[in-house]
């Protein structure tokens, strides 16, 4: 009986490390589809003068954004979007939802443009994090559970 909760152990240590991962790896994904989705509103705005609406809606039938649940789901009068990213990237996705369509196309592809910038830094950010740390997660899993077994025994 020990033994099964040591090896308990032991699976739920190295599956603490792997979720912490997972996590790591969902915000550089959701990081580069909010790039590819300034790639395709500002094509969207640049061909065509359809309402933002009908831009959002196009989007969130995209396969590729398939991580952005949000764009489904989106009040465009009550605007409070939350992602897996950090707080402050998750500021500046609700500040480019609320000033679409305000102004003329050039400033909005502009604004698009400075969000798409953005997200460009937050992604390379976010995949320097997870490489540097991978091999720690696994390391903390592994590890912690064989720790706890040796404490145990």
């Amino acid at each position: 009986m020990k033994i099964i909760g040591i090896i308990l152990i032991n699976i739920a240590s190295v599956f603490t490390g792997l979720t912490y991962l997972f996590k790591l790896k969902e915000k550089c994904s959701v990081s580069s589809e909010l790039i590819t989705m300034a790639d395709l509103m500002c094509a969207e705005l640049s061909f065509s003068a359809s309402s933002t609406e009908k831009i959002i809606s196009r989007l969130a039938a995209e396969p590729s954004l398939s991580h952005l649940y949000f764009l489904k789901e989106i009040d465009f009068e009550n605007i409070s979007i939350k992602t897996p990213l950090d707080s402050s990237d998750n500021e500046q996705i609700n500040l480019l939802f609320k000033e679409l369509g305000k102004s003329d196309v050039e400033s909005t592809v502009a604004l698009i443009n400075s969000f798409r910038e953005s997200m460009q830094l937050s992604n390379k950010k976010y995949e320097e994090y997870y490489r540097s740390h991978y091999k720690l997660c696994i390391a903390f899993g592994v590890l912690g559970g064989l720790a706890v077994t040796v404490i145990l025994v």
